[in-house]
């Protein structure tokens, strides 16, 4: 036991002295997850120098200051711990990068655990890749600890960028919940831009920064698992507000693979693409609209839960669920907007 606390201090001196990277972990009323993700950093495989983690708490209410500080005692790494009122994750993540130490940066979200070579694996990558403009996109999976419930058991939210080439790696490859770069870089040419609800500042950040020559590698040993317990309500909640939000990634991204991207009927796609989305839209709404929708197939997803036949269901609908509350927040967002100009 000794020898274990011997080394956990030179490991959190050596930190303190110069962490080789910068963890950043930005998080709001998330205690008991964020607990597991420390939990999981404590048995990193540390590179040379060790690393320092940096939470960023973003005006929680739950706790999580007190549980933090009280598990920085007992880990071998360094922890410091920032608060600030709340303000979104954009503005959190920010304020990690501005104080962080390391030359390399790593965002980990609250609700990803880290495998024990994961924080070596994007510091090694860095090694071999020093160009400024080099950024690292670690794998991330859906967590097999996740509570059993027949949700959990049918929602991939990875699916599809596990199905992406993972050569030629663009903007909607920048998944910010594993991802290191070079922090003067980040500085000089980032920063996420900041609002209080989730709006795609990771998409939009990602696109700014390949017009500024960022090169994006795949790192498949730096691995993590995504931890985050959902019902049906949250999911619905979630999808919404990005929804509603959508409007400001698309004010700020000059093109409009965006809206291809995310299945948006707009003006702004190319001719063909807009007609295949309006048919798209014109099937799927004969089938999930608003009376459809929460009336008949979010209840069989409830159901789902108790009943193993309509389990198999969920696959299916859940996608279907989600894409249209998107939608309808995004149809929100814009005539929020349109009547917020109106009144300028």
């Amino acid at each position: 036991m000794a020898k274990q606390f011997n080394t956990m201090a030179r490991n959190r001196e050596a930190a303190a002295k110069s962490p080789a990277i910068s963890v950043i972990t930005a998080t709001f009323n998330r205690i008991d997850i964020l607990r597991m993700v420390m939990e999981r950093l404590a048995v990193q495989q540390a590179p040379p120098g060790n690393f320092e983690l940096l939470v960023v708490d973003d005006g929680s209410s739950d706790g999580t200051q007190k549980m933090v500080a009280k598990m920085a005692r007992t880990l071998p790494y360094e922890v410091r711990l920032i608060a600030q009122a709340h303000s979104g994750p954009g503005a959190a993540h920010n304020r990690g990068a501005k104080e962080a130490r390391a030359t390399v940066i790593h965002f980990l979200a609250n609700d990803m655990l880290a495998i024990p070579g994961a924080v070596k694996a994007h510091w090694e990558m860095h090694q071999r890749h020093p160009q400024r403009h080099v950024a690292v996109v670690g794998d991330i999976r859906q967590s097999e600890e996740l509570p059993p419930t027949a949700l959990h058991r049918a929602m991939d939210p990875f699916k599809d960028w596990h199905r992406r080439e993972k050569k030629n790696l663009g903007e909607f490859d920048f998944w910010v919940s594993n991802l290191s770069m070079k922090r003067a870089f980040f500085l000089e040419h980032g920063l996420f831009w900041e609002h209080p609800e989730p709006a795609m500042e990771d998409l939009e950040l990602g696109n700014r920064l390949f017009r500024r020559g960022m090169k994006l590698l795949y790192c498949p040993e730096a691995l993590a698992y995504h931890y985050h317990p959902q019902t049906i309500e949250s999911v619905i909640q979630r999808a919404y507000v990005t929804g509603r939000n959508f409007h400001l990634y698309e004010e700020r991204v000059p093109h409009n693979k965006c809206h291809k991207f995310a299945k948006i009927l707009s003006p702004k796609l190319e001719a063909p693409e807009y007609f295949r989305t309006l048919l798209r839209d014109m099937v799927r709404l004969s089938l999930f609209n608003g009376v459809t929708i929460p009336y008949v197939v979010v209840p069989i997803i409830r159901k789902a839960e108790t009943n193993r036949i309509l389990e198999a269901s969920i696959p299916f609908l859940e996608p279907r669920v989600t894409g249209y509350y998107f939608r309808k927040g995004v149809r929100d967002g814009w005539k929020r907007k349109g009547k917020s100009d109106e009144t300028r």
